[in-house]
Order: C-alpha cells, then structure tokens, then sequence
C-alpha cells in the first residue's frame, strides 16, 4: 500500500512539475504587448511580434506623421511617413518583457505642430 502511494504522490509530483514549467515557457513566449495611437490623420504602432514600429498618413492634407520610439536603452528614434497611404516601419530588437514607448506628432514642413503623449508598450 505504501509503495502505491508513494508512486501516486511522485506521479503527481511530476506532472506539477511539468505543468509548471510548460505555464513559465507559454508565458514568456507571449510577454509583448503591442500599441497604437491612431488618428484621423495617421497612425503610429508598437508591434511586439517582430519588434516593429510603424508609421502611417492616412490623409491629404500636406501634414507628415512623426512616430517616436524610445526603447530599453532609453534612446529616442524617430519615423516619418509623408504623403498620403505611405506607411514605414523599422526594427527595433528589444529584450522580451522590456518597457517600450511611443509618440505620434504631426509635422507641416520642418515644424511640429502637435504631439500624443507617450503611450506605453512591452517587448
């Protein structure tokens, strides 16, 4: 009788284990958490898949769209995207579960007119 129980307890033991560790894997794996600011007039998006920051014009009527990018390192990069339907994205590589942050301003010419506030993402 002890000897069964002791193979139920060990039995029982193990599979905590494993469930343990395929919970941990699975969570890792999906850490990111992606984020977007979007507007009448463009977008800007943190895609943790990958580790891309897009930047969309969506409309006619001569503004750019600036998206900012500040990641683990803390430095600040910036996107333009100018003319209506244009969209460009760059990679960043970032640690998994590491903050991100990102900005959209609009831009007539060299000037900035008006900016988001930071919006917060996750590696």
């Amino acid at each position: 009788m002890r000897s069964g129980m002791r193979r139920a307890t060990v039995l029982v033991s193990g599979l905590a284990l494993a469930a343990g560790g395929t919970t941990i894997t699975a969570t890792a794996a999906w850490a990111g958490e992606d984020e977007s600011i979007t507007t009448e007039r463009g977008r800007v998006a943190w895609v943790s898949y990958g580790d891309k920051v897009y930047v969309s014009d969506t409309k006619k009527d001569g503004i750019s769209i600036v998206g900012y990018y500040k990641g683990q390192a803390g430095i600040e990069h910036d996107l333009r995207a100018s003319g209506v339907g244009e969209t460009v994205y760059k990679t960043y590589d970032q640690r998994e579960g590491s903050p991100v942050y990102i900005q959209m301003c609009y831009r007539d010419g060299n000037v900035i007119i008006k900016c988001s506030q930071w919006q917060k993402g996750t590696a």
